[in-house]
């Protein structure tokens, strides 16, 4: 039986450990064995994971002294400590401690990856651990293979790390068909807005999702007087902050915050415009998906996003949340937005026929 083991930070629930669970849905079979190895428990993870996927944590909770050990101790320790039993596959499947415990390993059967999410020039999540880039670059170079989630992070790497890694590109997976099947759901909890122009943001509530200047946005057209109004799905740090912004603006009856859902789709489904404001996006998720639920999409150019939306007819980039507003507008204007222009018969590459043999061959 061959024995697969994934190793991820894992601190809180959010767009990494949603990616794993697609990818983990490709490999499962009764002939391999996947066990999933949180630095951090996650409950939410452990729950969403189908029964068979064996999980296991190592830390209850977050310790500053915990990343303190990790930034001391060498690989070899760490891997020693940490890591028991025998694997055909290990997987860093997050940069920072998962990558430095995972580059420990030793052992001619055993083959190791390193996934790469992060964009390293905006913010390099390992360095904290290996102090020096050359320190990470002699540690990468032992993997069998890294793995960017888009060509913008595979750039990104080759440029902070001097063209010296191979690194291969594999989307983050999404499930099409589960996606077009969930946004139909029915669900007591109902759209907040029944008229005008819907906007929509989903992700987690943190700085670099800047939804606090869509707010801004919306007020911005608001006075314009067009009738719009926002709903931001997600949880967060920076919760109180955009409660203050929409109570600041008067917007209480035009933006509304709720917590994250496990099915956000039956909301994307439902609104008219669904915006990705994010400082940088590795990939995309929410933009991914919005792409196979086929709805308008105004995202700002932060990487991922860019190598999306070529080609889909329905998207809008900006240079800046600022330019958000004029995205809008410009939208109005054109005419390609028909509900009837389906691309349910459209195999995009992040979808789940196209990642599935890369995994696959990746694994065998």
């Amino acid at each position: 039986m061959k024995s697969i083991l994934f190793v991820l930070e894992a601190s809180e629930f959010g767009g990494v450990e949603k990616s794993l669970i697609d990818l983990i849905s490709i490999l499962k079979n009764k002939e391999t064995k996947i066990t999933v190895l949180s630095i951090y428990q996650c409950n939410k993870l452990e729950q969403m994971l189908s029964k068979g996927i064996e999980y296991k944590h190592i830390f209850s909770r977050r310790n500053i002294q915990i990343n303190r050990a990790f930034k001391i101790l060498p690989p070899k320790v760490l891997s020693n400590v940490f890591i028991r039993g025998k694997y055909d596959f290990i997987v860093a499947y997050q940069e920072g401690m998962p990558t430095k415990l995972v580059s420990g390993i030793k052992g001619r059967n055993t083959k190791r990856y390193c996934w790469q999410h992060n964009d390293p020039l905006y913010n390099d999540n390992n360095l904290y651990y290996f102090l020096t880039k050359d320190k990470l670059l002699r540690c990468l170079m032992k993997f069998d293979q890294c793995i960017s989630v888009s060509n913008y992070i595979k750039n990104h790497y080759k440029i902070y790390l001097a063209e010296k890694l191979d690194i291969s590109v594999i989307y983050n997976l999404i499930d099409d068909v589960n996606v077009r099947r969930l946004s139909k759901a029915v669900s007591t909890n109902n759209y907040p807005f029944e008229k005008g122009v819907k906007f929509c943001c989903i992700g987690r509530l943190s700085e670099e999702k800047n939804f606090i200047s869509v707010i801004s946005t919306i007020k911005k057209i608001k006075d314009k007087n067009f009738d719009v109004n926002l709903t931001i799905i997600g949880s967060g740090p920076e919760k109180s902050n955009l409660l203050k912004a929409i109570k600041t603006n008067n917007l209480e009856d035009r933006v509304k915050i709720l917590d994250f859902v496990d099915n956000p789709y039956m909301y994307m489904d439902k609104c008219d415009v669904v915006v990705c404001s994010s400082k940088v996006e590795s990939f995309g998720l929410v933009v991914a998906e919005a792409m196979i639920l086929n709805k308008c999409i105004i995202s700002t150019k932060c990487g991922g996003p860019e190598e999306l939306l070529q080609g889909y007819t329905n998207g809008l980039l900006v240079n800046s949340v600022e330019d958000i507003d004029g995205g809008f507008y410009k939208m109005q204007s054109i005419k390609n937005t028909d509900k009837n222009n389906k691309h349910e018969s459209i195999t995009f590459p992040f979808s789940k026929a196209n990642v599935s043999q890369n995994i696959v061959e990746l694994f065998s």
